[in-house]
């Protein structure tokens, strides 16, 4: 009997413990709304309007046109993001990648 109960204090400890977790880690990657995706652009502009302002030679390591190509690119790619991913762009814009 004795043997038989913790068998099954076993079983409960078991399923409490993986029953819960999941197998396969579920990743979701929400897009940012309408209204994130416009705040998000606006901040772009923003930044690459900084950015030509403030720094004293942005074009030493890439064009012009490579700068506002890729400013252009991420603008329309912002509303299929997620915000992590919006972030990890916008920081690579700033070091010129």
């Amino acid at each position: 009997m004795k043997r038989i109960l913790s068998d099954a204090a076993l079983v409960c400890a078991f399923a409490m413990l993986f029953g819960a977790v999941p197998a396969v880690p579920q990743v979701t990657t929400l897009r940012v709304n309408r209204t994130e995706a416009a705040s998000w652009r606006e901040d772009l502009r923003f930044m690459a309007r900084e950015m030509e302002r403030r720094h004293p030679n942005l074009y030493h390591s890439v064009s012009r046109s490579s700068f506002e190509s890729a400013v252009k690119a991420l603008h329309e790619r912002i509303p299929s993001l997620a915000r992590h991913q919006i972030i990890v762009e916008l920081a690579l814009q700033q070091l010129g990648k």
